[in-house]
């Protein structure tokens, strides 16, 4: 297989499966931790905001729950780098931005929990 058809193939591929998250998310935006448990989980409200950033009310994305802009800038930064740039993430920054939104996750989390 051609190197140019392989590359093009993988691209397609990353674009499907982010399409496809992204449809999942608009499309069945209840929390299944809390449809099972009945409590909150660290992400709850995190679908309802980025929809409400989607139609430009800040506000009410920001009241349901304070992160939605991180979500979404780490979205766009993975997809234009790897995808747009073809690079690769090197494995410390994506355990940085992995380590750093846990932390600010279960910090709303607890705030809101007590």
């Amino acid at each position: 297989m051609n190197i140019n058809l392989k590359r093009a193939t993988k691209k397609i591929i990353k674009t499907a499966v982010l399409t496809v998250f992204s449809a999942y998310i608009i499309l069945f935006y209840r929390c299944p931790i809390k449809l099972i448990t009945g409590k909150d989980c660290p992400g709850c409200g995190m679908t309802r905001a980025i929809i409400a950033a989607l139609r430009f009310d800040f506000s009410a994305a920001f009241s349901y729950h304070p992160l939605f802009w991180l979500i979404e800038s780490e979205l766009i930064f993975l997809f234009v780098y790897g995808i747009i740039f073809d690079k690769k993430i090197k494995p410390i920054i994506a355990v940085a931005m992995t380590a750093v939104t846990i932390l600010l996750l279960f910090a709303v989390w607890l705030y809101k929990v007590y």
